[in-house]
């Protein structure tokens, strides 16, 4: 007898043996629990024992194939080809076995205690199931993949980068172009001396002299007013989250407030807010083409044509410099959107050439320069101070008609930023039961405090034609125009 055949007789000889037990119990179901236990460890051994021997057997292959060929048989005698070779097929046999066993039993317990024992069998040896039942065929493998969460998705834990990416939002220097003082009352007072002595003049040795008027004075208040932001978190929210959401509102409100008080900075009115430098009105309420300090005013500033509508022109920047005492050139500076100074690049002579070399101003590590001074850039108006709100506000106002686009001077002298109280947040958890309310604000305000130490620029054509400045012609358009001489005949 062959060793398939040695192995096949075992098989079956332990699955009567099942059977027999199956048999023995299938009257009672009194004790069911325990004899399903008895059961399941007779059919651990079993399994055991056909493990052992497919074991032995694997160094036959010759054997093996024979005995897969003769297991693959379905009921009928047919050859099932989808599991030729397959290595459940001694389960297959057991099943096969089991079924002309327990035809005579049709209980209810016996069909329980039969699909028990052919899953729990199955679901040991991790194969898929062979059975003419289709309500049987159930796949016990599962491919453990990451793509999907029950085959092992939820296992895999992201993990979250130390580094945000954030947006950033266009703001204005103001902080670091003007003077910050600081306070401990809610008026900051400021002195000022901008008057001549009413009289004096020359006199002789022994003339007598006469009494003399003193300069007359003035004085500044800068009122201090209050920013705040009051976003709220939820309880659980503090609980339950892993990131530290406190930090991350503060630094959202600190963000936003910023944003507003350097736009308040320049463009502010004065109420409940600081007022901003271009709040102020010119000189003798209009544009003069070149300064004169003749006209000067106390709580007004400046304002010099740009000598284009919409634009600036050279003439207009030069006029806007030379404006300027030289008290205060030392520290002066240009301040612009970015939309004004791409302007001023693109200014061209008469013959087509830009007036300013992009290539020198834009080298690595090399300053915007204008007429040799610095050159900072600010928000545009348009710049929002919060996304998700309408415009309101963000800075100087983009090139336009009769739009104060520039401002030159030394913002150290002209305009004071004065702090009374710095960020302070108050903790809120009365008010709202199920919210956590985070008050943060500040105290600030700021005003000008020199009329004459900056100049504003506004985009208008100055009442005339201003002469263009003729900038010599190059070597090449030389060469191009004598060319041309020649050509047509002239000597």
């Amino acid at each position: 007898m062959s060793a398939s055949t040695d192995m096949s007789t075992d098989v079956l000889n332990k699955v009567n043996e099942l059977a027999t037990i199956i048999h023995e119990h299938q009257n009672t179901s009194e004790n069911y629990h325990e004899k399903l236990d008895r059961l399941s460890t007779k059919s651990a051994d079993l399994l055991e024992e056909i493990g052992s021997i497919k074991s032995q057997n694997d160094k036959q292959n010759e054997v093996i194939k024979s005995l897969e060929l003769q297991l693959s048989r379905t009921p009928n005698g047919s050859i099932n080809k989808s599991n030729k070779g397959c290595p459940q097929d001694y389960y297959i046999a057991m099943d096969k076995a089991l079924r002309p066993a327990l035809g005579a039993y049709r209980t209810s317990l016996d069909s329980n205690i039969l699909k028990e024992v052919q899953e729990w069998a199955l679901n040991d040896a991790k194969i898929t199931p062979y059975f003419a039942d289709s309500s049987l065929k159930k796949k016990i493998t599962k491919d453990v993949i990451e793509g999907v969460n029950p085959q092992g998705g939820y296992w895999i834990i992201p993990e979250y980068s130390a580094e945000d990416v954030t947006r950033e939002f266009e703001t204005s220097p103001m902080r670091e172009i003007c003077n910050v003082a600081t306070t401990d009352s809610n008026i900051l007072r400021w002195i000022i001396d901008d008057n001549l002595s009413e009289s004096g003049g020359w006199v002789g040795e022994v003339e007598s002299r006469s009494e003399t008027e003193t300069a007359r004075i003035g004085q500044l208040d800068i009122p201090i007013h209050e920013q705040y932001a009051q976003p709220r978190v939820s309880h659980w929210m503090l609980d339950d989250t892993m990131f530290d959401v406190v930090g991350w509102v503060s630094n959202k409100s600190g963000q936003t407030i910023t944003l507003q008080e350097n736009a308040a900075f320049l463009t502010g009115n004065g109420s409940k807010k600081p007022r901003g430098i271009l709040d102020y009105p010119s000189w003798g309420g209009t544009p003069v083409v070149f300064g004169n300090d003749s006209n000067y005013e106390m709580g007004a500033l400046e304002t010099i044509y740009s000598g284009a509508s919409g634009n600036f022109t050279y003439e207009g920047l030069v006029n806007t410099q030379l404006s300027l005492l030289e008290a205060y050139q030392p520290r002066a500076i240009w301040l612009t959107t970015r939309q004004g100074w791409a302007q001023i690049l693109q200014l061209k002579d008469n013959q087509g050439r830009p007036l300013f070399q992009l290539q020198d101003l834009l080298k690595t590590g090399a300053q915007a320069v204008l007429l040799g001074k610095p050159v900072r850039i600010a928000a545009p108006s348009t710049a929002p101070t919060d996304p998700t709100i309408p415009v309101t506000g963000g800075g100087m106002p983009v090139p336009g008609a009769d739009a104060k686009a520039m401002i030159y001077g030394d913002f150290n002298k002209g305009y004071t930023i004065v702090d009374r109280v710095g960020f302070f947040t108050i903790v809120d958890m009365v008010t709202d039961k199920q919210w956590v309310k985070y008050y943060v604000r500040k105290r600030v305000g700021g005003a000008l405090t020199s009329y004459q130490s900056l100049k504003v620029v506004q985009q208008t054509a100055v009442p005339g034609p201003l002469v263009n400045i003729d900038v010599a012609p190059t070597k090449e358009v030389v060469k191009k125009e004598v060319k041309s001489s020649v050509k047509k005949g002239d000597k």
